[in-house]
């Protein structure tokens, strides 16, 4: 198929159907009128003379929309020619009358739109008789030019057979000879010179007319520098019809807007599916079947969308949704073609502070930015990495309880130095006015929050307890991460348990009034506390409540030196203070130090029984040393996990 981005070259030819020269000998008799046909045209008298002249009529009339029926108002003085022209507001020139009813009715060569009350003029058939203004005609005058859409008239007065070579009008220049044209023409065709004396035309389509410079397909006219040139489309560039596109694998800057749920599609080859979403949506990247082989397409999520787009068969190299404010590009490449990522997502940088949401029911196929698309705790704490923003991220529970635990043994895993913005603080918040709907259940032999590497965590208004019998820790921190409790609620635990386990510097927090509740103490050996290898807590002015009383099955707090507990602003409150039982404190090794504000161990911790200060241990007090005797005759051997049972100053569990 030929195409072509100009057809102007065609003006260069003659654009007017190519008619016959016609003679035409008018008859003998005087005065006899000839009918020389539809204007305009050139008349030449080749011998004997004649008067030439037009015949017209006109009328007011009109359409009743696009319509072939002209209406006139009324019956005209002069009827319409059938196959004459006919001219006027609405009517395309060249327009002829194909049907005449003899009164109001013209039926038109092609649908016209002829407004109300138009004047309308029209070729009419030549008189009997000549009128009195004529045009006389000899053979040493040349031609004569008809500029007129009337019909011309010829009359003879007389004498000699007369003959009139009637001809077609051209814009000649400077030529006096006559132009010879074929006997027919197709509509639409090109008329060109079929001579170089400027004396014949031919008929010729338009598509053969542009060959005869372009013959190679998909080629393209084009003039350049003052000369009419073949030339190609470049790369990167494609014609459909008559529409010039970049080619699939070419930004084309084209945006193809989404407000929901979208398949990628070919048309989306080169053009951007921008995002403007107000709730969650979700891309579908479809196989590579069908789609160009160097198909490119872009996608960018809107900066302010309330919600993430979910991506779905799109490469692994991407996460699983695009964040507000993020984009990214996918190609087909490679010698076994598939979609390949080759323009990443930056890490998510939200100008305002971001709350991730999460449910005991969640979906982690959600983006967690509201309320309505939560994912689950784990994956909450593990996504929060991956916002870069200066304040904190807020991971918002709702109520529930949660106990599902992820690879690392943990409903919570929070690490500082597993890239992105890994190490900001992380914020897990649960109900506030009623304290304990959030509940942290934690299986048998794992952890609640796990925090290690630089983690940081606050956990405000959340309640935590051990799901079964056995041992499991409620919050443990290693390698200098930070723990703040405020506001939380502490259950039942299995025996041996651990509420609190902080080591290698890590560091334990309370923050404001009842920092921590303590509703039940760990069963059997269990510890409430347990500071170890250079760990340390700290109150402020915290206060731990302990509604009812209490049996420590192990102690409330136990220092493995070096570590260091400053707890001097800490009060204990709640009616069951007075009546807890149990082994107060044991403080191990050199370098554990208790800070109480110089109030004595034993006076200082709720419970029955004594603090045990032992191995270089002290405290701000100044209280004695204890010494404990060996178990079964053998000293117990301790590590940086050992915990010790002191009861009055003898050691009964070592493990």
């Amino acid at each position: 198929m030929r195409r072509f981005l100009l057809t102007l070259l065609l003006l260069c030819c003659t654009a007017f159907p190519a008619l016959a020269q016609t003679a035409i000998t008018l008859p003998i008799a005087a005065n006899a009128v000839a009918d020389l046909g539809n204007g305009p045209i050139k008349v030449r008298m080749v011998a004997g003379n004649a008067s030439i002249f037009t015949a017209q009529g006109s009328g007011i009339g009109s359409t009743s929309g696009p319509s072939t029926t002209l209406t006139l108002t009324a019956t005209p003085a002069t009827a319409p020619l059938v196959g004459g022209l006919i001219s006027g507001n609405g009517i395309t020139s060249g327009t002829t009358i194909i049907a005449y009813n003899g009164t109001t009715g013209i039926t038109l060569s092609a649908a016209m739109t002829v407004p109300s009350s138009t004047t309308v003029s029209w070729g009419a058939a030549c008189p009997l008789s000549a009128p009195s203004n004529v045009i006389q005609a000899s053979p040493q005058a040349g031609y004569y030019i008809m500029y007129t859409q009337a019909r011309v008239c010829a009359v003879s007065p007389g004498g000699p057979v007369n003959t009139l070579l009637i001809s077609p009008v051209f814009n000649d220049i400077g030529g006096s000879g006559p132009v010879n044209g074929p006997s027919s023409s197709v509509v639409g065709d090109i008329a060109e010179w079929a001579n170089g004396a400027g004396t014949l035309l031919k008929d010729v389509a338009p598509a053969a007319m542009v060959d005869q410079i372009c013959a190679t397909n998909n080629d393209f006219l084009i003039r350049l520098s003052g000369t009419w040139q073949c030339g190609s489309l470049g790369a990167g560039l494609s014609l459909t019809g008559s529409v010039l596109s970049t080619a699939p694998g070419v930004d084309a800057n084209i945006q193809n807007q989404q407000s929901g749920n979208y398949t990628v599609a070919m048309t989306d080859c080169g053009a951007t599916i921008y995002f403007s979403v107000a709730s969650q949506a979700t891309l579908t990247l479809p196989a590579v079947t069908g789609f160009p082989s160097n198909c490119s397409v872009l996608v960018k999520s809107r900066e302010s969308n309330p919600n993430g787009v979910i991506l779905s068969g799109f490469p692994a190299a991407f996460g699983p949704i695009l964040y507000p404010g993020q984009s990214l590009g996918v190609k087909i490449t490679g010698s076994s073609p598939a979609w390949r990522s080759f323009y990443n997502p930056q890490p998510w940088a939200p100008v305002s502070a971001v709350t991730l949401f999460a449910s005991s029911t969640g979906n982690d196929a959600n983006d967690g930015l509201t309320v309505g698309t939560p994912i689950t705790l784990a994956t909450a704490c593990s996504r929060r990495q991956t916002i870069f923003q200066p304040g904190a991220v807020t991971i918002q529970l709702a109520d529930g309880t949660y106990s599902t635990p992820d690879s690392n043994g943990a409903l919570c895993t929070v690490y500082g130095n597993s890239g992105g913005n890994s190490n900001t603080l992380t914020n897990i918040v649960g109900n506030c006015v009623t304290l304990g709907n959030v509940l942290l259940s934690i299986p048998d032999g794992d952890t609640g929050i796990f925090i290690k590497d630089i983690g940081e965590v606050e956990g405000l208004c959340i309640a935590l307890q051990g799901a079964g019998s056995g041992v499991s820790i409620g919050v443990s921190g290693a390698q200098f991460s930070v723990f703040d409790a405020q506001q939380t609620l502490w259950r039942n635990f299995g025996a041996g348990s651990i509420l609190a386990d902080f080591g290698q510097s890590a560091s334990f927090n309370l923050i404001g009034a009842a920092a921590m509740t303590l509703n039940a103490a760990p069963g059997g050996s269990g510890t409430v506390i347990a500071l170890a290898s250079s760990a340390n807590m700290s109150s402020g002015a915290a206060t731990i409540a302990i509604p009812s009383a209490l049996a420590w099955g192990g102690q409330f707090l136990e220092l493995y030196g070096p570590t260091m507990a400053t707890l001097g602003g800490l009060t204990f409150t709640g009616a069951g203070v007075g009546g807890t039982t149990g082994k107060r404190a044991t403080l191990i090794g050199g370098g554990a130090f208790l800070v109480t504000g110089g109030v004595s161990c034993n006076t200082f911790f709720p419970g029955s029984g004594s603090c045990s200060i032992i191995d270089g241990a002290q405290d701000d007090a100044g209280d004695n040393p204890t010494s404990p005797t060996p178990v079964g005759g053998t000293n117990c051997v301790l590590t940086a996990v050992s915990h010790l049972t002191v009861v009055n100053g003898v050691v009964t569990l070592c493990n």
